[in-house]
């Protein structure tokens, strides 16, 4: 828990001293590619445009495909039973 938070601290404090976190670079592999481009490139995946409920018209655009780990979830721990 401790890590976590020193983690999130960090990265907050170097966003803000304007360095560029991993994260954040991770993103620009596919931003603001073209089609063609993104399509060609294994990392990305193409977003085709789309009409939101309230009307709006947001154009197509390209994006970093999720990255999925093989490793299995840890199950959650159970809270032992209260004897009376």
């Amino acid at each position: 828990m401790r890590v976590t938070r020193l983690f999130f601290i960090s990265a907050f404090a170097i966003g803000m001293a304007g360095g560029v976190s991993s994260l954040q670079a991770a993103d620009s592999v596919c931003k603001g590619l073209a089609n063609a481009a993104c399509t060609g490139n294994s990392a990305c995946s193409w977003v085709n445009p789309y009409k939101t409920k309230k009307g709006k018209e947001v154009a197509g655009f390209c994006r970093k495909k999720p990255v999925r780990t093989t490793a299995p979830k840890a199950p959650a721990a159970k809270a032992p039973a209260k004897s009376s």
